[in-house]
């Protein structure tokens, strides 16, 4: 999904643009795993804080069980966002060589 994300961001920036585009997209794409990891790490670890050295195998498949639904959900809102994207950009052309 980037990639198409990234063409049609891109589409419209002008070329003398076009690093500090790239720049900020990339810089937007850390950001957003940085986020995305530590929101799922929480929600995944939450459920054993109460259990601190405590740890047994039962307690993480439960948590693993909430986090799971996290998963799914995230993913079927980003579905729907992936198939609604353009297959083709107008004015864009995949061929850098000219």
């Amino acid at each position: 999904m980037f990639g198409p994300a990234f063409t049609v961001a891109g589409a419209s920036v002008e070329a003398r643009d076009a690093g500090a585009a790239s720049g900020t997209l990339g810089a937007a794409l850390q950001i957003g795993n940085a986020a995305g990891a530590a929101l799922l790490g929480v929600l995944f670890f939450a459920p054993l804080r109460d259990a601190a050295g405590q740890a047994r195998s039962d307690m993480f498949i439960e948590a693993f069980r909430g986090f799971s639904w996290f998963t799914i959900g995230g993913l079927a809102l980003v579905a729907p966002v992936a198939q609604a994207m353009p297959r083709r950009v107008a004015g864009y052309a995949a061929d850098a060589s000219g």
